[in-house]
């Protein structure tokens, strides 16, 4: 009876051993796996930061889904690559811009102190003859020549842009007389505010270049500058043809991303608003830019500059 009990047991001690046994197995099996798995996909990311290291920023990690903290790191390391190829996209465009912003100038420019010095000739000249409107607007020329070809900076105070403005526009009333009507204003804590240098005259030159065309005179151009809101607004007014549909959408699509191109535009025109548009997004804080439409009483085109203080 003793030996029959006794061999329930041992088999019963066996069973539980073996159990344990293959349990623990499983277990240091499972832990196994689970650290090799790991292994390989910390592996894997240290061979694609390796790669980033050496800059590529096309790689990009596979998203497994874990919800672990290694899918966690794969996850943001692929957030970082985006947000650094956005960056250095925009720095290379930005640097674009600003090239071919001053290529334009310079291959406008040709001599300029032989050109600023006929001008000042000339001036004089009209000075002694009594030539008082083309002595203004040979003045007003000299200046707003100065002005363009003086590209040692980024931005420059909205007092500078401002009187460029007003050169600009004292040829302008010049070349048309009684036909175009000009008014403009701006506060005076508007002056001080830093703006990308050349924003004012391509946006206010595009009414002369399109809405008064087509559009019998007498023409009317407003331009107001006031700072609100944490912003300074420059609204541009005309009484031309407005901004057709089929043009505006596009236009509009352009601001809103300077590096795409206007259907119908050549390589050979200057500075516009698409050009503008980019300075304005690279240099001014985020909320900066430029909005285009018609007019809310429908007479003509209206172009809002929003730089954010």
């Amino acid at each position: 009876e003793k030996s029959a009990v006794t061999r329930p047991a041992s088999s019963m001690l066996l069973t539980v051993g073996v159990s344990a046994a293959a349990g623990i197995f499983l277990v240091m099996l499972s832990i196994g796996v689970t650290v090799r798995r790991m292994l390989g996909r910390l592996m894997e990311l240290d061979s694609v930061m390796s790669r980033t290291g050496d800059g590529d920023l096309t790689v990009s990690l596979r998203e497994d889904g874990a919800g672990d903290e290694v899918s966690r790191i794969r996850h943001s390391f692929n957030v970082m690559t985006v947000r650094l190829q956005d960056l250095i996209r925009r720095t290379v465009e930005q640097e674009k811009a600003q090239k071919d912003a001053e290529l334009r100038a310079l291959q406008a420019q040709i001599d300029p102190h032989f050109l600023f010095n006929t001008l000042e000739t000339m001036r004089m000249q009209c000075e002694i003859d009594r030539y008082t409107k083309v002595e203004d607007s040979l003045s007003a020329l000299g200046r707003l020549l100065r002005y363009t070809f003086r590209w040692g900076s980024d931005e420059a105070p909205f007092c500078q842009e401002w009187d460029h403005l007003k050169n600009y526009l004292a040829l302008m009333s010049m070349r048309w007389e009684e036909d175009l009507a000009c008014e403009i204003h701006c506060t005076p804590d508007a002056d001080a505010v830093m703006v990308p240098r050349m924003v004012l005259q391509p946006l206010v030159e595009n009414s002369f270049q399109h809405g008064f065309k087509g559009v019998p005179p007498p023409w009317r151009l407003e331009v107001r500058a006031e700072t609100a809101d944490g912003c300074l607004r420059v609204t541009i007014r005309d009484d031309g043809s407005g901004i057709a549909p089929d043009r505006l959408g596009p236009l509009r699509e352009v601001l809103a991303d300077p590096s795409r191109t206007l259907p119908g535009s050549g390589e050979g025109r200057s500075i516009g608003m698409a050009n503008v548009a980019q300075r304005v997004r690279f240099l001014c804080k985020p909320g900066s830019g430029i909005s285009v439409g018609d007019r809310p009483d429908g007479r003509g085109a209206e172009i809002v500059l929003r730089i954010m203080l």
